[in-house]
């Protein structure tokens, strides 16, 4: 793979995950109701609690598994498992 190639790979993976991003927070606007579209109820105090745990639960998870991953690794993060020993 030459470079050029892998940097327009890189330029689909970024535009495909920023478009995710602006699909997200489209979704938290109009879900939360601060949208026209969209009038309903809104999120009660046990739901905002619910969605705090939720996220920090799932951020620390993710840190955890990451950190023990790089941690065991002798010589530290490699990119893929066929790259050869820093």
């Amino acid at each position: 793979m030459t470079p050029k190639t892998s940097r327009i790979g890189s330029v689909i993976v970024l535009a495909i995950l920023v478009s995710f991003l602006v699909m997200a927070i489209v979704f938290l606007v109009v879900g939360w109701g601060y949208g026209d579209a969209y009038t309903g109820p809104s999120m009660s105090t046990a739901g905002y609690a619910a969605m705090t745990f939720g996220i920090v639960a799932t951020l620390a998870l993710g840190m955890g598994t990451h950190g023990t991953r790089l941690l065991q690794h002798p010589q530290g993060p490699r990119l893929c498992r066929g790259a050869p020993p820093a």
